[in-house]
C-alpha cells in the first residue's frame, strides 16, 4: 500500500487531530492526487489489482466531496483495472460512469492522457452505443494527438542535413 510520510508538525502543529483512518480526510486532494498516479504505476506494472482496490476507495470520498474531475479520472482508472482484469462488461459500465459525469464539462485531457488501453476500450464502448457523440470526439482527439507524434518524430526540412556540401 501506498504511504505517505509527513512530519508530525504538519498535522499537529495546525491543531488537527485524527485517527490513521481520518488522513485521507484531512488531506483529501493531495493524498487523490498521489494515490491516482500510484494507481497508473500500479496498470502500468501490471498490477490491475492493487490498480482497482486503490481507486475503488478514492471514489466515495471524491464523490461526496464534489471533486468530480477526481471521480472521472479514478472511474476511468477503474475501469482500465477491470479491463486488465478481463472484466469487460464492468470495464464499460465504470468507463460509461466517466465518460457521463465528463461530457457535460467536456473533459478531453484525463482520458487522452490514459492512452492506448483506454482509446481500446473507448472504442468498443462507442460500439455498443456508449457515449455516442463524446465517445467518437474523444477517439478523434487520440487521432490528432498520434498524428501529431508521428509528425514531431519525423525530420523537417530545416533539419535535414544539407546534402549540397562536399
Amino acid at each position: 500500500a501506498a504511504q505517505l510520510r509527513l512530519p508530525v508538525e504538519t498535522l499537529a502543529g495546525g491543531g488537527v487531530t485524527c485517527d490513521a483512518g481520518d488522513i485521507d480526510a484531512v488531506l483529501g486532494v493531495d493524498v487523490e492526487f498521489e494515490e491516482l498516479t500510484l494507481a497508473r504505476v500500479w496498470l502500468a506494472e501490471g498490477r490491475a489489482e492493487e490498480a482497482l482496490a486503490l481507486v475503488h476507495r478514492l471514489i466515495p470520498p471524491a464523490e461526496e466531496a464534489g471533486r468530480w474531475s477526481r471521480v472521472i479520472e479514478a472511474s476511468a482508472l477503474r475501469a482500465l483495472a477491470l479491463d486488465a482484469l478481463g472484466d469487460a462488461s464492468g470495464a464499460l459500465v465504470a468507463l460509461a460512469w466517466a465518460l457521463m459525469l465528463a461530457e457535460p464539462e467536456g473533459y478531453v485531457r484525463t482520458f487522452l492522457d490514459l492512452g492506448e488501453p483506454l482509446a481500446k476500450l473507448l472504442s468498443l464502448a462507442v460500439s455498443r452505443g456508449i457515449a455516442p457523440e463524446y465517445g467518437p470526439a474523444l477517439l478523434a482527439g487520440w487521432e490528432a494527438e498520434s498524428g501529431r507524434r508521428e509528425c514531431a518524430g519525423q525530420p523537417t526540412a530545416i533539419s535535414q542535413p544539407d546534402q549540397t556540401r562536399p
